[in-house]
């Protein structure tokens, strides 16, 4: 039996013994595509996208279920858990956003908006905004949160594009260094 995290990296990484047996389950399911998003003691996560053929998805559900607690011995048919296989680009999105990083956001009067998805091109664009908006930190917001994490949990996602062109932090300086001639200016007009 493997720990949760143990699980996670396996199927994030190489374990070709898990990965041929996901892919197995993938071809029964006839999906194209079939991905760990996110996993914790209480919620796990699949992404999927469909082939030709229609998805049994209660079928695929019973599938992953019984993979998951074969190698880790977790039970997630109680009500205390959640377990989702989503089918579509924007659903992934969104559940990994409301997961990891919007109430962080939320909680400094902040709001992030998904406009556009371009999941061919591995491009997700979003808008900060409230009190993101024109913040100095929103920058390192976009590349090192939600960024890094969107990359990170999403196969699929290579990059995210801001519609809000966030500005560099200047930190200061600019005044800082206004300041400074200022004050030097006095000085030479005293002398």
């Amino acid at each position: 039996m493997l720990e949760i995290e143990e699980f996670f990296r396996a199927l994030k990484g190489n374990d070709q013994n898990l990965l041929k047996e996901l892919d197995r389950i993938r071809e029964e399911s006839k999906l194209d595509k079939l991905y760990l998003i996110f996993m914790d003691q209480s919620d796990i996560a699949w992404g999927s996208r469909r082939g030709e053929e229609e998805v049994d998805y209660q079928e695929l559900a019973a599938k992953l279920l019984k993979f998951v607690e074969t190698h880790t011995g977790l039970n997630y048919h109680t009500e205390s858990t959640r377990f989702s296989v989503f089918g579509y680009a924007i659903d992934e999105v969104d559940y990994v956003l409301q997961k990891e990083l919007i109430p962080y956001i939320e909680s400094h009067e902040g709001k992030l908006e998904i406009l556009s998805i371009e999941e061919e091109k591995g491009i997700v664009e979003v808008s900060l905004n409230g009190s993101c908006s024109g913040c100095p930190s929103s920058l390192i917001t976009m590349k090192m949160g939600i960024q890094k994490t969107l990359v990170g949990l999403l196969p699929w996602v290579k990059e995210v594009k801001s519609a809000d062109d966030p500005n560099e932090p200047d930190f200061g300086i600019p005044q800082v260094l206004e300041d400074a001639k200022k004050e030097a200016g006095k000085e030479e007009g005293a002398q």
